[in-house]
């Protein structure tokens, strides 16, 4: 190394030097700098610079020339990852930098580089980056932290490791260009991501976006905000034709539930750092539609057939739903996707569903059965039956769906099929149903259905049977009533 240049004017110091390296090995810099030891610098630098100003003001000082770096390792204790590989060349002209044919790895992920930097005390950044393979996990927080924190507790909290890289972010303005082959974390994997991005102020914009991800394309805007310290962000976006199973694959007993392709339209808005908190403050609206689809951890036709009773429902899989289309609008707000409705086609059938799916999994649906015409006219047409009716002439079978997304369980509405024979028989046929029962309508309904239990048994004495006969006598059978709805004709 060649150091040249000196200092003038000693009340207020100036310096102007020259300091030319030839491949200076940067595993010696801890000699220079003591605090570079624990980065394990590794790696050659050539200097050809020539740096001036004002030395009480360091940060500007004016530095013109170039550097050229080769296999330049660092390794970063508090992450766990090294930086190694990089190699290219950084020009910079007073103030100003231009960093050419960069190329580095930093743990697994490997990039490239090219940028032009204005004025270091408020960079302005225009940059284009590229990454043939891009692992998300390399620039998580570690799984755990110094203090034997996890990771997710590190996020929840929002200590200073967590937010230094936000603040670190908070001065910069830059706009450019980002392609990566393919994007991979955990289970997820998307592959052409490209992306105009700007950020300003705090604010990160990508726009447009669009990658692939699991046979279909992803095109949108979003923006992130950091200003505040808590990053909010929102997503407007449509998604063409992606494969659910293959979505789902590797999560567990969600991979195992759904199949079909899907599209979507939505705009969705949150904020946190966590999924906890993201979840407390989703909110947003949209639409989807799946295609040539089942549910294949259940089958609806199967179970309408256990509650009703009706052996003449065309099963032709008994552990699964498929369907031609399901299709719907939902709402995200208070931890819910709520949709009114979503319908379902499958052969003759149709389906309709109201309520919501908990972004905890659960289930809370009213779903309405449409029977074939062929299969409305046999099973109904007169008596208890016509009021099942729509105007089409098909029967509608109500039903609720209840549980979580793995575990769903059905059962008859035993609401809506009250309110249909109060309307059959009105008041009178009420009384008789409830005469002589300590239980609601709702439950004996149920009951006939399967979707209750029995009250618990209560001591009689051969008095109280005997008139219970009596008044059986007297009483119109309801098991009678709705099984002349579906029995088969």
């Amino acid at each position: 190394a060649q150091l040249s240049g000196g200092i003038t004017d000693f009340e207020k110091p100036r310096v102007d030097l020259k300091l030319t390296t030839n491949g200076f090995p940067l595993d010696q810099l801890s000699r220079l700098v003591p605090a570079a030891k624990a980065y394990n610098p590794g790696g050659r630098a050539a200097l050809n610079l020539r740096v001036s100003g004002e030395a009480q003001k360091p940060r500007e000082l004016s530095a013109t020339g170039d550097i050229s770096l080769s296999g330049v390792r660092l390794e970063f204790p508090d992450t766990g990852k090294t930086l190694h590989d990089l190699n290219g060349k950084i020009l910079l002209s007073g103030r100003n930098a231009r960093i050419r044919e960069m190329s580095l790895f930093y743990g697994k992920t490997a990039m490239r580089l090219e940028a032009e930097v204005e004025d270091f005390s408020k960079p302005k950044i225009i940059f284009s980056f590229q990454s043939p393979l891009f692992l998300a996990e390399d620039f998580l927080p570690p799984r755990k932290a110094g203090n034997g924190k996890s990771r997710a507790a590190t996020m929840r909290e929002g200590d200073e490791k967590s937010s230094a890289p936000i603040k670190a972010l908070m001065g910069i303005n830059a706009e450019g260009r980002v392609n990566i082959g393919r994007l991979v974390h955990k289970k997820l994997e998307i592959t052409e991501l490209e992306a105009k991005i700007k950020m300003s102020e705090g604010v990160l914009t990508a726009d447009p976006v669009s990658f692939n991800i699991y046979g279909g394309r992803f095109q949108g805007v979003s923006r992130v905000d950091m200003s505040s310290g808590e990053p909010a962000f929102r997503v407007i976006a449509d998604l063409n034709n992606m494969d659910v199973k293959r979505a789902l694959q590797g999560q567990g007993k969600l991979g195992k539930i759904m199949r079909g392709r899907l599209s979507s339209s939505l705009d969705i808005s949150g904020a946190g750092m966590g999924f906890e908190s993201i979840s407390r403050t989703l909110k947003g609206k949209g639409n989807v539609r799946i295609e040539s689809g089942s549910f294949t951890n259940f089958s609806l036709l199967n179970n309408l057939s256990l509650l009703t009773g009706f052996a003449g429902l065309n099963i032709s899989n008994r552990e699964s739903t498929p369907f031609d289309l399901l299709k719907g609008e939902f709402n995200l707000a208070e931890g819910r996707v709520n949709t009114d409705p979503v319908t379902l086609s499958f052969g003759e059938y149709g389906l309709s569903a109201s309520g919501h799916i908990g972004l905890d999994k659960s289930l809370a649906y009213d779903v309405q059965v449409t029977l074939g015409e062929a299969l409305s006219r046999k099973i109904g047409g007169s008596g208890v039956g016509a009021f099942f009716m729509n105007r089409e002439g098909r029967m509608v079978v109500p039903l609720t769906l209840r549980g979580t997304i793995s575990k769903p369980t059905v059962s008859v509405n035993a609401e809506f099929v009250q309110k249909k024979l109060l309307e059959y028989g009105g008041r009178k046929l009420q009384d008789q149903f409830m005469k002589g029962s300590k239980t609601g309508l709702a439950d004996i309904l149920g009951e006939i259905f399967g979707g209750t239990s029995k009250p618990p048994p209560t001591r009689t004495t051969p008095q109280d049977d005997a008139q219970k006969r009596d008044k059986e006598k007297t009483r119109i059978d309801p098991g009678r009533i709705l099984r002349d709805i579906f029995k088969n004709r």
